[in-house]
């Protein structure tokens, strides 16, 4: 992905918004409507997502969702990746509309080794891994994925229900980077935008885009951002003196180790 790509996604996002689609409002609609505030802060959307699934919501999510990212990543990517039911529960029709393969990395807490132990004779047994901290589960938490999962040809999007503070999302681009692949982007059902997962990830130059975006959950009332004034789709404001090679094919955080 070159300076031109990320300059042809500045021009959309800076063209002005557009009105919501239909898969969108008809998902906003059901998280205004049956979702559940939690008393630590997390947003149940159990009634059509996770334990109960309305499969044409998430058909037409996945369409809306390939529709906000654009050909440019769409097209390009080759894989999707994705962790837990939720994710996989999105990353389903979404990998079915792009004819791509879905991989699925495994959660853990760090030295659990439910992973190395039940698995360690089957996919796993040599698996990559990262670990980060879960806002929700505290530190340690990891992420492992089957070594030949993705190739150095590949180029991989990533695909999850919800955007908080960004740490599982920014640990599935690292295990991208260390399959020697490239991260094309990220696709969320859900972005909590007072969690900062949106600036969390930007040391990584892919766009991200969201059906719908919470600015708060206080008293229990979930206040969504109006969709004519949300920018969907995440673009860098690199300036006007970018230097194309800031868009390399490393795509390593400054100071991060994949």
């Amino acid at each position: 992905m070159t300076f031109e790509f990320f300059e042809a996604r500045r021009e959309r996002a800076l063209a002005g918004p557009r009105p919501a689609a239909p898969g969108a409002e008809a998902f906003r609609e059901r998280l205004r409507n049956e979702a559940r505030v939690l008393t630590n802060g997390n947003v149940d959307v159990s009634a059509f997502v996770g334990s109960v699934v309305d499969v044409a919501l998430l058909d037409e999510a996945a369409a809306e969702l390939r529709r906000r990212l654009g050909p440019d990543v769409t097209d390009a990517a080759t894989k999707i990746l994705t962790t837990g039911v939720s994710g996989q529960q999105l990353a389903l029709p979404l990998a079915r509309l792009m004819s791509v393969p879905l991989v699925a990395c495994r959660r853990e807490a760090a030295g659990a080794g439910a992973v190395a132990n039940a698995m360690g004779r089957g996919a796993y047994a040599d698996a990559l891994d990262v670990t980060y901290r879960s806002k929700h589960y505290g530190p340690g938490q990891q992420l492992y994925l089957p070594r030949d999962a993705l190739s150095e040809d590949d180029v991989v999007l990533v695909v999850d229900d919800f955007l908080a503070s960004g740490s599982c999302q920014e640990a599935m681009f690292r295990l991208v980077a260390r399959a020697g692949a490239r991260p094309a982007g990220l696709a969320v059902l859900v972005e909590k935008t007072f969690d900062g997962g949106r600036d969390f990830l930007s040391a990584w130059p892919v766009p991200v885009a969201s059906l719908a975006a919470i600015v708060s959950v206080d008293n229990g009332y979930i206040e969504l951002l109006e969709e004519e004034s949300f920018d969907d789709v995440g673009i860098l404001d690199i300036g006007d003196d970018a230097d194309e090679t800031v868009f390399g094919l490393d795509f390593l955080p400054v100071g991060g180790d994949p």
